[in-house]
C-alpha cells in the first residue's frame, strides 16, 4: 500500500513539473522583470508541491481549492458540445476576448450560468461580449468578473438597471421592438427567450459602439501581471486535481 502511495505520488509530481515547464515557456514573452518575478514565484510554488509529497497538508491545500472543478469542467464541456462546439475551442475563445486575466473556473462556470439562465445560444456568444467587457473593466476599474456577471444576470432577468454597470443605456422598450423584428412575431406574442434574445442584440451593438475607440487592453503592463497571476492560480488548481487520488 506504501508503494502504491508513493507512485501515485511520484506520478502526480511529475506530471506538475510538465506543468511548471509549460508555464515558465509561456513566460518568455513578457519583460525581463516580469520573467524573474514568474521564474522565482514558480519556483516557490513548486517547492510547495514537491514538500506536498512528505507533507500532506500542503498537498489538501492545493485540492481543497481544487474541490468542485471537474464538476464545473463535465458540465462546460456537455453544454458546449450540446451547441456544436467543443470544450477546447470553447474555452480558448473565452480565455482569448478576456486576455487570459479570468481564471478557467470563472470562464467556464460564467458559460455554465449563462446556458442555464439565458440559453446555450447567449453562452456561445460569451467571447465576443468579454472582448468588449475587457475594455470596459480596464477603462473603469472594476473587476472583470463582476462585468460578466452583470451582464448575464442583467439580459437574464430582462433588467436595464443591472445592465448600467457596463456603462450602457437600455431600455425593455428597445429590445422589445428589435426582438420583435427579429423573431417576426408582434411584442406581446414574444417568449422570455426571445425578449432576452432582443435585449442580447442592443446590448451587443452599444458595447460594440462605446468600445470602438477604446484601444487593445490586453499588451499593457497591468494586462500582463494579471494574465500571470492567472497563470499561477490555474496551474495551482490543475495540481490540486493531480493530487486529488494522492488523497483518496
Amino acid at each position: 500500500m506504501a508503494d502504491y502511495a508513493l507512485r501515485i505520488v511520484i506520478d502526480a509530481q511529475d506530471r506538475a513539473s510538465a506543468v511548471f515547464g509549460g508555464i515558465r515557456q509561456s513566460l518568455g514573452g513578457l519583460g525581463d522583470s516580469v520573467r524573474r518575478l514568474g521564474t522565482a514565484a514558480l519556483g516557490g510554488l513548486g517547492a510547495l508541491t514537491g514538500a506536498a509529497g512528505v507533507a500532506g497538508g500542503a498537498i489538501a491545500k492545493f485540492t481543497i481549492d481544487a474541490a468542485g472543478l471537474e464538476q464545473v469542467r463535465a458540465a462546460f464541456t456537455g453544454i458546449a458540445e450540446s451547441a456544436g462546439v467543443s470544450a477546447d475551442e470553447m474555452l480558448a475563445a473565452l480565455r482569448r476576448s478576456t486576455g487570459g486575466m479570468v481564471t478557467q473556473r470563472d470562464l467556464m462556470l460564467s458559460f455554465n450560468r449563462a446556458a442555464q439562465l439565458i440559453s446555450t445560444d447567449f453562452a456561445v456568444r460569451l467571447p465576443e461580449a468579454m472582448g468588449y467587457l475587457s475594455k470596459i473593466a480596464a477603462a473603469t476599474g472594476q473587476d472583470m468578473d463582476y462585468m460578466m456577471n452583470s451582464l448575464i444576470v442583467g439580459v437574464g432577468r430582462l433588467s436595464p438597471l443591472i445592465l448600467d454597470n457596463l456603462g450602457i443605456q437600455v431600455s425593455l422598450e428597445e429590445a422589445t421592438e428589435r426582438a420583435a423584428k427579429m423573431f417576426g412575431v408582434k411584442a406581446k406574442q414574444l417568449t422570455k427567450a426571445q425578449q432576452q434574445a432582443g435585449l442580447m442584440a442592443v446590448v451587443m451593438e452599444k458595447l460594440r459602439k462605446n468600445t470602438a475607440a477604446m484601444p487593445d487592453v490586453t499588451e499593457t503592463a497591468a494586462a500582463k501581471m494579471a494574465a500571470f497571476r492567472t497563470r499561477l492560480q490555474d496551474t495551482a488548481m490543475e495540481i490540486g486535481g493531480l493530487f486529488a487520488p494522492t488523497l483518496g
